[in-house]
Formats: C-alpha cells, sequence, structure tokens
C-alpha cells in the first residue's frame, strides 16, 4: 500500500483506493451537525408540544421549517460532506462513502468544488462526474489538499477502474435546469406574499378547508419537485451510475418532504390570499379596549387585541392610531369582511359608551 501524507490519508491498492479523512478536519463538521439536529430537535417539540395549525396566526412556520430541516439533515448527511465517513473506490467503479453506495460503468473524473463567501469560511467537495451525473464526496481541509485528492483520484482510477470510458467530456459537462433553485424562490415569494396579506389585517379561519388557491400552490410545488428529482434520475440513467438502496430511499424521502414543507408554506399564503380577494359579508362588533405595550424599533409598536367572534380565537390586530387616540375610548368598533376561509379587517375604530 502507498500512502501520502496530507490532512487526510489517501491509501491506494490493486483493488481499491480508501480515503481517511483526518480527525480534525472531521471534528468542526460533526459539531456543527450536532448543532443542526439540536435546533432541527426542538423545533419539532414545539411544533409537539404547542397548538400548531396551518391556518394559525402563531406557530403555523414551525410546521414547513421543520419538515425543510428534516429535509436537509437527510442532505446533509448523504452528500454535503457533513459526515466525513471513510470513502473506497474499488476497481469495479463502486463507490462507498458511508452508507451510500454508487456504481459506476467506468473511470470517473474527480472535479473540485468550493462553497463559502466573504464571511462564511470555505469548504470544498469532490464531484466524481461521469456523464452528466456526479456523486459527491467531501473534500480535504484545504484547496491545495483537495485538488490533491482529486488529482490523485483521477491517476488511480484512470489506471485501475475498469469498465467504459466516459463518452463524454466530464470536465466540460454542463449541470441541467437546476429546478431546485426556482423551487427555492417561490418558496420564499409565496411566503413575502403570505406575510403582507397576515400584516394588512387577513386572518384565517383554522377550521376552514383549504381553498382552490391554496391546492393549486402544493401542486405547483410537488410538479417543480418532481421536476428536480426527475432530472437527477435522467441523469444518472444516461450516464449508467447505479445508486445503492439507500440513496434512492434518501432522495425520495427529501422529495417528499420538500413537497410537503412547500405545500403547507404555498397553502398557507395561498388561504390567506384568496381570503384577502374573496367577496364576504361585512359585519360590525363591539370588543374591549385591551393595547399592547408600545415598542420601538421596525415593525408595528403597538397590537389591540380582541376575540374575533367569527374566527373563535383571540387575535392581534396593529393599531394603526396614535396612543392619545384612546384616550377618550371605552371599547374597540372593528369592521371586517368574512368568509368561509377567514375575515379581513376593514377597520378598527375607538367608540364610547
Amino acid at each position: 500500500m502507498k500512502e501520502n501524507s496530507s490532512a487526510s490519508r489517501i491509501s491506494e491498492g490493486l483493488d481499491e483506493l480508501h480515503i481517511a479523512y483526518s480527525t480534525s478536519g472531521r471534528v468542526e463538521p460533526a459539531l456543527l451537525l450536532l448543532i443542526y439536529v439540536a435546533i432541527l430537535a426542538a423545533g419539532h417539540y414545539i411544533w409537539h408540544t404547542t397548538p400548531s395549525l396551518l391556518f394559525s396566526d402563531a406557530n403555523w412556520l414551525v410546521i414547513p421549517m421543520c419538515l425543510l430541516g428534516d429535509a436537509g439533515l437527510i442532505a446533509l448527511c448523504l452528500w454535503s460532506g457533513s459526515v466525513k465517513s471513510p470513502v473506497s473506490i474499488s476497481v469495479d467503479g463502486t463507490v462507498r462513502h458511508g452508507v451510500a453506495t454508487w456504481k459506476f460503468p467506468g473511470p470517473m473524473t474527480a472535479l473540485v468544488g468550493k462553497t463559502g463567501g466573504i464571511k462564511a469560511p470555505p469548504r470544498y467537495w469532490i464531484d466524481l462526474r461521469y456523464g452528466p451525473a456526479a456523486a459527491r464526496l467531501p473534500g480535504d481541509v484545504t484547496e491545495g489538499q483537495t485538488i490533491g485528492m482529486a488529482a490523485q483520484i483521477n491517476r488511480w482510477s484512470r489506471q485501475r477502474v475498469q469498465g467504459t470510458s466516459d463518452p463524454f467530456d466530464s470536465a466540460k459537462a454542463t449541470d441541467p435546469v437546476n429546478w431546485g433553485v426556482y423551487y427555492f424562490v417561490l418558496l420564499i415569494a409565496m411566503f413575502l406574499i403570505g406575510s403582507a396579506f397576515s400584516d394588512n389585517g387577513t386572518y384565517l379561519n383554522v377550521h376552514a378547508k383549504p381553498g382552490v388557491w391554496a391546492k393549486v400552490s402544493v401542486v405547483i410545488f410537488a410538479l417543480l419537485v418532481a421536476a428536480a428529482i426527475g432530472t437527477r434520475w435522467k441523469a444518472f440513467a444516461s450516464a449508467g451510475i447505479r445508486r445503492g438502496a439507500i440513496i434512492l430511499l434518501a432522495e425520495v424521502a427529501i422529495a417528499v418532504l420538500l413537497v410537503l414543507a412547500g405545500g403547507a408554506i404555498g397553502g398557507h399564503s395561498a388561504q390567506a390570499l384568496e381570503a384577502a380577494f374573496t367577496p364576504g359579508t361585512v359585519v360590525t362588533f363591539d370588543a374591549p379596549l385591551r393595547l399592547t405595550a408600545t415598542t420601538q424599533g421596525k415593525g408595528c409598536h403597538r397590537y389591540l387585541r380582541f376575540a374575533d367572534p367569527s374566527l373563535g380565537r383571540v387575535i392581534q390586530y396593529c393599531d394603526p392610531h396614535s396612543l392619545e387616540y384612546w384616550s377618550k375610548a371605552t371599547h374597540a368598533k372593528v369592521t371586517q369582511e368574512q368568509n368561509d376561509l377567514g375575515v379581513r379587517i376593514l377597520s378598527v375604530d375607538g367608540a364610547s359608551n
């Protein structure tokens, strides 16, 4: 066996190349992963111990955040190198990294990738590419060490790995359409739209059935996820790379979680949008005058709290008046438009007996 002296130990044999990442290189990713798991566990605790309904005003966001967190945890463990398990590459094209397994039809090309920005420390990975598909492995601690690791993998792969040579120029291969980008752009846009209407006085009926717009948004997110996973699976099929059952099950689980998370955010926001634009019955009722303490900074400085009879719960409405306005008022007069999906506050004025 022949070994190099880089931060990660690479051992070359006649039948297998073995990569063992250094202890120092594994400590930081492991600690970050533990922090991630702790935060995710806290989110699940909140979800399961407090009233968290999708069409409620409070705590609804914990539902999609936990679903996205679960999907992210699976992805981190499988692909991003957060768990730097040993890697082995066999002469028959089999690559093993932890519980993940890929079977390449021939010699693969190792390409170096990098993430990180001005504030975030850079992180490196290696893409084992064959044709239009690639299996991602963790890189080394530094860019130079990662480049050296990739060069050693490429040399050993060309000399030892059996099978058909890559008919594509993997170094110049272009990635297919990244449907995941469209998914997250739409996710953020829907969240901002829903937040805008919630801040504008629209409150959902937690017991209402999903409206047409909410159902359409779920379908759109499901189509985006289906396009993303379909593109990925097509790339692996055309390249002839076979993946282990654990990878396939993990990708299906991630897809389901992304559909549920996207449907939750999109459904809530679309429901609020439809509730705001659906004509309803205008009603007026009196409510006791209850104001929260005045705060400084961005956002609403003070709220009125009152029980909404049509929703059956207490809601908070941003006070549109000055504090002096309420000095002579004994109660609040609320005017709202209500429909089957929720209510839209039209005005809240002061009144006296």
